[in-house]
Order: C-alpha cells, then sequence, then structure tokens
C-alpha cells in the first residue's frame, strides 16, 4: 500500500470529487517542491512553443501558452487562497521564498523575445485568421500582457525589469 503522507498531491491528478483540492493531504512542505516542479513544467511547454517548427497560429502559439502551466496553476491557487485565509508564520516563511523565483520565471517568461515574437506575428495577422470572439479576446490579452510587463522594451530595459 502506498504511503499518501510523502506524495505531493498537487503533482498528480485530484482524486477528489470534481476534482477540488484534496486539502486533507496538502502539506506546507508540499507548496516549494510544486512551484519547483510547476515553472520546470511550464518552461518546457514555453520551450516546446518557441521551438515549434510551424508558422505561429492561434493553436500553436496563443492556446498553448494560454493552457501552459496547470501544475503551477494548480498550486498558486491554493496557496493564495491559504496564504489570505489562513496565513502562519511558516505559510509567510514560504512565501518569502516562492515571490522571488515565480517572479524570476514569470520576467523570464514575459521578456521571453522567440516567445513574444511568435505572439506578435499571430497578434499582427489575426484579420486573415477568422478567429471567433473568444478567441480574439484571449489573443488581445496575452499580447497586452507582453507588452505591458516590456516584451517591447530593449535589452538595457528588460535587464531593469528583471532587476525589479
Amino acid at each position: 500500500m502506498k504511503d499518501n503522507q510523502n506524495v505531493n498531491p498537487f503533482l498528480g491528478e485530484y482524486q477528489t470529487s470534481f476534482g477540488v483540492p484534496p486539502f486533507d493531504l496538502i502539506q506546507n512542505e508540499h507548496f516549494i517542491p510544486a512551484y519547483k516542479a510547476g515553472i520546470q513544467e511550464q518552461e518546457l511547454e514555453i520551450s516546446a512553443i518557441v521551438n515549434n517548427s510551424e508558422a505561429p497560429n492561434f493553436s500553436n502559439t496563443i492556446a498553448a501558452f494560454d493552457l501552459s502551466g496547470e501544475t503551477l496553476r494548480k498550486v498558486e491557487g491554493v496557496f493564495d487562497k491559504l496564504r489570505s485565509a489562513e496565513t502562519s508564520d511558516e505559510i509567510d516563511s514560504i512565501a518569502k521564498i516562492l515571490v522571488p523565483i515565480t517572479s524570476a520565471h514569470r520576467s523570464n517568461m514575459m521578456l521571453n523575445a522567440d516567445l513574444f515574437a511568435r505572439v506578435k506575428q499571430v497578434y499582427e495577422k489575426q484579420e486573415s485568421m477568422n478567429l471567433n470572439t473568444e478567441q480574439s479576446r484571449v489573443l488581445e490579452k496575452i499580447y497586452k500582457r507582453f507588452i505591458r510587463n516590456g516584451a517591447n522594451l530593449d535589452e538595457a530595459g528588460k535587464a531593469r525589469i528583471r532587476q525589479i
């Protein structure tokens, strides 16, 4: 029989009704490894988008980006809500470790020139892509997110953002 106490519940499918987080199994020591695994997973997904030899389109760039980072979303959703509702010194200590790690990850992703080039190509040719309303909105939101996070800055500007 498998010892469920040592299994990180964030690193697999939830075996609960309606896919809700298994709060009874989540322990504070699960958060940092789950964040790190989620970041690594998303980095691989971003690399696959960037290295895709096909021309950028909604599916292989925008949808792929939007769906990336599932593990990271799972653990962030639980951690953020737990920190807001039931914070403790231990949770605050974990947050002090995670904030710079996740901030660097987000900056690296949003300032990834090759990824932004693909997003921008899709954005610039959206009129010829026959996107539905939802797809157009997702594309617009993602493109603006890159712009607002410095993707169009020169290298000095990007370096400054990474420092902040």
